[in-house]
């Protein structure tokens, strides 16, 4: 009968993108299909390039997956109640190092409930429970400081994430009832950097104050040569 089975996988492709709205900026990296490992993987992504701009927040989001299959079994030896049995995974991931303020965690379940009160296994009988997937949970953490350790140069190239869970499956019932299937929980880790542009500035209101008071200055200049010459 299994209760905890845990993987270590790594899986999934980053996918690199650049927003862009004015002198407002932001570059998306995501890694998707992590798997949730007992002892811990790391996730790599680039540094911000400072070359872009000055950056204001730094975002790391994970949503969490999980899906499997379920089931309970009598081993008694007289018929036994089972109330329900579910299947748990928590994920973390967080930085390392300079980094390791960025964290964040999520828990997604899922539970199968007997389907009357106090139904009956017979001895040695075994109930698989329909398979489950789509079952999804977010988190979200924003860093507006101390953020110039995600910043290339100085820091190195790379910001590396450790992503570390456990699951677990359990269930409520008599004594001689165990709980058992499978999980697959993983886990799309996503970090964004937002900054403001260095290649796009934004006149201050002052600026086109001086600039509307030049162009009037001119336009009488030009009338009165205009009436001089009459």
């Amino acid at each position: 009968m299994l209760k905890n089975k845990n993987v270590i996988a790594l899986a999934g492709v980053i996918a690199l993108g650049v927003i862009s709205s004015g002198a407002f900026a932001q570059v998306v990296q995501t890694q998707n299909g992590v798997a949730i490992p007992g002892i811990g993987t790391t996730v790599t992504f680039n540094a911000f390039n400072g070359a872009l701009g000055t950056l204001t927040d730094v975002r790391l989001s994970i949503t969490e997956h999980l899906s499997g299959t379920l089931h309970v079994n009598n081993g008694g030896t007289v018929p036994e109640n089972w109330i329900n049995v579910f299947g748990q995974a928590s994920a973390t991931v967080h930085g390392t190092g300079a980094q390791a303020a960025l964290t964040t965690t999520s828990t997604v379940s899922h539970t199968d409930t007997a389907t009357v009160l106090n139904e009956i296994l017979t001895p040695g009988q075994t109930l698989t429970l329909p398979a489950f997937s789509g079952v999804t949970s977010t988190s979200t953490i924003d860093l507006t400081s101390g953020i110039g350790v995600f910043v290339n140069p100085p820091a190195n190239q790379n910001v590396v994430l450790d992503a570390t869970g456990t699951h677990f499956i359990s269930g409520s019932g008599d004594n001689d009832i165990n709980y058992g299937g499978s999980t697959s929980p993983t886990v799309d880790v996503t970090l964004t950097y937002f900054y403001t542009s260095s290649s796009t500035t934004t006149p201050e209101p002052g600026a086109y104050a001086l600039v509307l008071a030049s162009a009037s200055v001119s336009i009488v200049g030009l009338r009165r040569r205009r009436s001089l010459k009459k």
